[in-house]
C-alpha cells in the first residue's frame, strides 16, 4: 500500500472506509491477526481481507470489543454489541466474566452468557461466599434480605460474611452464622453462648431465655461463678450429709438440718450479711430482701422459675415451723430443678438433700401458695 504521499505505508492505515494494517517489516497487509498500534498495548483484529473489524469478535479463545469508528480495541468498558446486548470488557480488553470491579461498584457477569447478572446471589468464592446483586447490577453491601431471611455483605469486599458479629447500616448489631444466614436463638461464639431474638434477631442481654440467663454483654452466665451458684453448691455440698431435724442445729453445725435453717446458712457461707438468727420460713423474707433479692411474684398459679429463686412454699403469713418450706431453683433450664433440705426421705439418716423437678415437687406437695424472691442481680458474684 503506498499512502497520499506515495510512500509505502507501514502500520494502521484508513482506505476506502476501512482501517487495514501493513506489517512495518514486511509492508505487506495483516489478515487474520491481532496487532497492537497504541502504547497502552490497544490494536486492531484484522479480518481474511484484512479490514480491521469492529463490534464484539472471538479471537484466541476469548471475546474483545471493537470500536465501530477507530477500529481500536476497547478497554474496561460496558459497551452494547452489534446484536444489542451490553457486555463488559477488562482492563485487557478481554470480556468479563464473574465478579469485576468497575468505576466504584462491583458486578458479577455470568461465566456462560457473559452478561451482567442482577436480582440475584452468586457464589465467588471456594467456601461458598459470594455477591448480592440489585436491580441495577450493583453488588450489595450491609444487611440485606435474601430468600426469606437475612444476610451480611462487607462493605468494602462486597462479599458475604460468615460467622461474624457486625454492624448494620443503620446502627444495631447482629450476628451471621457459619452459612451467612442472620442468627437466631442459641449460638456459640468464640467459645461463649449467646442468645439472639427470634423477632429482632438482636443479641439478648441483661435478659431469661428458655430458663438461660444471658448477661450485660451477652454471654450466658456460668451459675458457678454467681452467688446464687454457691449457695446452690452449700446445698449439693451437703448432700449424704445432712439428716432432717427441726429440733437439732437446723443449720447443718451437728449433722441435721431443716429447710430454713440451711437456706440461711447457706446464704451466708455464700457472701450474705451475717443473720441475727437462724431464720424459719415465716421470718427469712427481710433477710432476703436485705441482701439483694425481691419479691416479684405470690400465688397459687404456675409461674416460670428461674436459676437462683428463692421460694417459699405455705398458706401466707402462716409459714411458721412446719406450716413453710423454701427451696432454691438450682439449674438453668426451662423445666428447672430445685434443691433443698426436705422430708421426703422421711428422716432417713443422711438423706435430708435432694434436688428434684421443681414443678413435680410442687404439684405432688399441693401446690401450695408461692411467694418467690428473685436476685436482682443474677451476675453477682
Amino acid at each position: 500500500m503506498f499512502g497520499s504521499n506515495g510512500q509505502i505505508v507501514t502500520g494502521k492505515y484508513d482506505w476506502q472506509g476501512n482501517v487495514y494494517y501493513f506489517d512495518p517489516s514486511s509492508y505487506l497487509k495483516v489478515v487474520n491477526d491481532y496487532r497492537a498500534t497504541e502504547a497502552d498495548g490497544r490494536g486492531v483484529l484484522l479480518s481474511n481481507n484484512g479490514a480491521a473489524l469492529s463490534g464484539v469478535q472471538k479471537w484466541m479463545g476469548t471475546y474483545y470489543y471493537f470500536d465501530p469508528v477507530t477500529k481500536l480495541r476497547v478497554d474496561n468498558k460496558y459497551v452494547q454489541s452489534q446484536w444489542g446486548l451490553w457486555y463488559m470488557f477488562g482492563s485487557n480488553g478481554q470480556i468479563v466474566s464473574g465478579k469485576y470491579d468497575w468505576q466504584g461498584s462491583t458486578y458479577y457477569f455470568d461465566p456462560s452468557s457473559y452478561l451482567k447478572v442482577s436480582n440475584d446471589c452468586r457464589a465467588t468464592e471456594r467456601d461458598g461466599r459470594g455477591v448480592l446483586l440489585g436491580a441495577d447490577g450493583r453488588a450489595l453491601s450491609g444487611v440485606q434480605k435474601w430468600m426469606g431471611t437475612y444476610y451480611y455483605f462487607d462493605p468494602v469486599t462486597k462479599l458475604r460474611v460468615d460467622n461474624n458479629y457486625v454492624q448494620s447500616q443503620w446502627g444495631d448489631w447482629y450476628m451471621f452464622g457459619n452459612d451467612g444466614r442472620i442468627v437466631q436463638g442459641f449460638y456459640n461464639w468464640k467459645g461463649s453462648l449467646y442468645y439472639f431474638d427470634n423477632y429482632t434477631f438482636l443479641k439478648v442481654t441483661n435478659d431469661w431465655r428458655d430458663g438461660v440467663y444471658f448477661g450485660s454483654d451477652g454471654r450466658v452466665i456460668d451459675p458457678s461463678n454467681t452467688f446464687s451458684g454457691r449457695v446452690i453448691n452449700w446445698f449439693r455440698n451437703h448432700e449424704r450429709k445432712l439428716t432432717y431435724s427441726m429440733y437439732g442445729s437446723r443449720n447443718g453445725e451437728d449433722g441435721t438440718a431443716d429447710c430454713s435453717g440451711a437456706m440461711t446458712e447457706a446464704l451466708y457461707e455464700a457472701g450474705a450479711t451475717k443473720p441475727n438468727e437462724i431464720y424459719d420460713t415465716g421470718s427469712i423474707s427481710p433477710y432476703l430482701l436485705l441482701n439483694g433479692y425481691s419479691l416479684v411474684y405470690e400465688g397459687q398459679s404456675y409461674y416460670n422459675p428461674r436459676f437462683g429463686d428463692i421460694v417459699i412454699w405455705g398458706p401466707k403469713n402462716h409459714t411458721t415451723g412446719g406450716n413453710g418450706h423454701m427451696v432454691i431453683v438450682s439449674n438453668m433450664s426451662s423445666n428447672p430443678n430445685c434443691i433443698s433440705v426436705n422430708w421426703l426421705s422421711r428422716g432417713k439418716k443422711g438423706a435430708a438433700v435432694s434436688e428434684n423437678n421443681y414443678y413435680w415437687y410442687w404439684n405432688t406437695h399441693g401446690k401450695q401458695y408461692q411467694q418467690v424472691f428473685r436476685p436482682n442481680n443474677i451476675e453477682k458474684s
